[in-house]
């Protein structure tokens, strides 16, 4: 039985992580970028990264930008 046991371990073992494997890519696949919807005026979080924030908060105006540089 001990033999038996020794020697189906590695076999269930290979295919736990087998499946696991597809599990995970799964799980970590790219996402599929939803379709354009026409708002293309709102820049997204990439692009406010790249600019920087002070540029950021000038490009999205949220709180008067043009009363803040002037002050």
């Amino acid at each position: 039985m001990q033999g038996l046991l020794g020697l189906l371990f590695p076999v269930v073992l290979m295919l736990f992580a087998l499946s696991m494997e597809r599990i995970e890519t799964r799980v970590t696949a790219e996402p599929v970028a939803p379709p354009a919807t026409g708002d293309d005026e709102a820049p997204d979080v990439e692009t406010l990264a790249r600019i920087g924030l002070p540029k950021a908060v000038d490009s999205l105006d949220l709180d008067g930008g043009a009363e803040r540089r002037a002050s």
